[in-house]
């Protein structure tokens, strides 16, 4: 017999839907006579999971948090007084990127345009630009790859090391499916 520990008043359950359009009436589950709601989508492990395995909701909120960071450290500096363009691209990559970049080969690839007027912001107050220079110029300048390079080296190291790992994270690639498959098999040939 299978005994499953856990607490009633946190367990929610999420019906994952394709793009298929058939009327799908969930069965209600309980646990111990409580009844136990389906939501759209859930936090697993600090990445918002939704039942179509889009990831949108994460990346809308993953953005409104690195905005806030970001503002954060805008808020201290200005052009005459604060920090100097080494420190405020390395307070970028070690406060707001790590925060951006958590998980992001699992969710970023489909939502890396929800970033792009967030990126041009950090690009232009890194350089202490006044106008907009040219986005890859100043990526270059403050050694910033660009979000889209940054993913992809991601994604290859998560790759490698699970194909170097032990067996389970290695079955964990060969099953992968959906959504991510076609994202690990581009770098898998």
């Amino acid at each position: 017999m299978l005994v499953l520990n856990c607490d009633k008043n946190k367990t929610e359950a999420m019906v994952l839907q394709t793009d298929c359009e058939f009327d799908f009436n969930p069965p209600q589950l309980q646990i111990d006579g409580k009844n136990i709601h389906f939501v759209e989508h859930t936090k697993v492990l600090g990445i918002y999971i939704d039942n179509k395995l889009s990831f949108k909701h994460h990346a809308t909120e993953k953005l409104k948090h690195c905005k806030q960071v970001w503002n954060l450290i805008k808020r201290g500096t200005t052009r005459n007084r604060g920090l100097n363009t080494q420190s405020i691209t390395y307070l970028l990559k070690t406060v707001v990127l790590t925060k951006l970049l958590y998980g992001s080969m699992i969710w970023l690839h489909n939502n890396l345009s929800i970033f792009d007027s967030f990126w041009n912001q950090v690009i232009l107050k890194c350089s202490g630009s006044m106008f907009y220079p040219h986005r890859e110029i100043t990526e270059i300048a403050l050694q910033l790859p660009p979000l889209e390079i940054q993913l992809e080296v991601i994604t290859v190291k998560f790759l490698c090391k699970c194909l170097s790992g032990n067996d389970f994270m290695n079955s964990i690639v060969h099953q992968v499916d959906g959504s991510l498959q076609n994202i690990f098999h581009n770098h898998m040939r």
